[in-house]
């Protein structure tokens, strides 16, 4: 009912109480799990709700431009899940905290390696998903690999010849490494 409950304030963007309802998902997951071990037996909890909640709260913190709380939330699910929807969104989260933290480059740079680090789990568990591809080749090209980004943009055009970012990615890499092809 609550996973519901949050679905609903998620529709009609009441995101703080969607939060909450979600949270309040993840707290019975959990309850479930602590009581399965402490009485010795095999946990028989909603993972499935668990994980959802989590999901769409990392995405509510991103929206609302809370990056490491949105990478706190989800960052669980990449050990439990290993989906590649989960690792493309990480990264690309994490990315993009990375360009929103001003104050700590070395922050930023963690992030930005950790978002680089994620993407390429999901590149390469999907590597024929033009979008993960371009967020890969995107955090690489951000990441100064620029030789890497090309290749992996090329790549994701190949997947998806009409991607106008990408081919502009592209040619800013080309012409930084000075490669005409």
């Amino acid at each position: 009912a609550e996973l519901e409950l949050g679905h609903l304030y998620l529709s009609t963007r009441k995101g703080n109480e969607a939060i909450n309802a979600f949270e309040r998902v993840i707290s019975q997951n959990l309850k479930c799990r602590e009581k399965a071990k402490a009485d010795k037996k095999p946990a028989q909890c909603s993972d499935e709700s668990f994980a959802e909640a989590s999901f769409y709260i990392g995405l509510l913190y991103l929206q609302q431009g809370n990056f490491e709380s949105a990478i706190a939330t989800l960052r669980p699910l990449t050990d439990d899940l290993r989906l590649t929807t989960v690792y493309n969104a990480l990264g690309a989260i994490a990315v993009q905290g990375s360009r929103a933290e001003k104050k700590n480059p070395s922050k930023a740079a963690a992030m930005l390696n950790e978002g680089v680090e994620l993407l390429k789990k999901a590149a390469d568990s999907s590597p024929d998903d033009a979008s993960v591809l371009f967020n890969y080749a995107t955090a690489l090209f951000l990441n100064g690999n620029l030789t890497e980004s090309a290749a992996q943009m090329r790549n994701a055009i190949v997947k998806n010849p009409r991607d106008g970012e990408a081919y502009f990615i592209l040619a800013k890499a080309l012409e930084t490494l000075k490669d005409a092809k």
